[in-house]
């Protein structure tokens, strides 16, 4: 059995005048540079790695395009990783 440190996750928000942004940052393992290329791929599998993806991070991906958002991630392998969701504003209608 493999014992995993402890880690944290941080959920923040913020906005400019065009958008909303929500960011979940980990203090995980991080990701390898070559995953995050394909990461939003429906086909991506992490292989013989105890991750499986499944298809969460595609249909998120693909949802949040269709409402003219953007969903990013920035990581480092042995420090975590961030993923970003932008959506833009809109007009409250009175």
């Amino acid at each position: 059995m493999t014992r995993h440190r402890p880690g944290t996750i941080t959920i923040s928000t913020r906005h400019d005048r065009e958008k909303v942004f929500v960011l979940v940052q980990d203090t995980g393992r991080g990701l390898e540079p070559e995953a995050l290329e394909c990461l939003f791929d429906a086909r991506f599998t992490t292989g013989a790695s105890r991750v499986k993806l499944g298809m969460g991070l595609p249909i998120s991906h693909q949802i949040v395009v269709q409402h003219g958002g953007e969903l990013s991630v920035a990581s480092t392998l042995g420090e975590g990783s961030t993923f970003t969701l932008a959506l833009p504003k809109r007009e409250q209608r009175g």
